[in-house]
């Protein structure tokens, strides 16, 4: 089977990786994010780019894990109604992974169903992420 490209990045020192063809750019953390009074928990703001106002939803947040201590990096992922920002550590790099090395993340570490897969890359676990079961989860309409 051919191979398939993934963003991979970093939250708190643990991978995890998008397929690339649902990535439409990374926004470095030059960016302001402007908060939104009254907006759930795991939304960071919104990000205004090229006349486009881009919600950012905080992975940290949603999976249990301390706030950013800076800035974050934000992944815009692409629906077919436009683009939300997953806000992360750090981004890593752009890795290929045949569909044979991904394993079924067990239920018991994913019980919102937002592990797509998980595989092993240079020595370290990735988990690789289904944007549109984050998306559910985040319930964005």
């Amino acid at each position: 089977m051919d191979e398939k490209e993934y963003l991979s990045f970093e939250i708190e020192e643990q991978k995890y990786a998008l397929g690339i063809d649902r990535v439409r750019e990374i926004i470095n953390s030059g960016n302001d994010i402007i908060p939104v009074a009254g907006a759930d928990k795991s939304t960071l703001g919104i990000i205004h780019l090229r006349d486009e106002v881009i919600p950012v939803l905080d992975l940290r947040e949603r999976f249990g894990l301390s706030p950013f201590k800076e800035r974050p990096t934000v992944i815009l992922v692409e629906y077919e109604d436009g683009a939300i920002g997953f806000a992360a550590d750090r981004v890593s790099s752009v890795e290929s992974a045949s569909p044979e090395l991904i394993r079924k993340a067990p239920a018991i570490i994913n019980p919102k169903g937002y592990i797509a897969g998980v595989a092993k890359c240079c020595g370290q676990i990735v988990f690789i992420l289904d944007p549109d079961a984050l998306r559910e989860d985040f319930k964005v309409n």
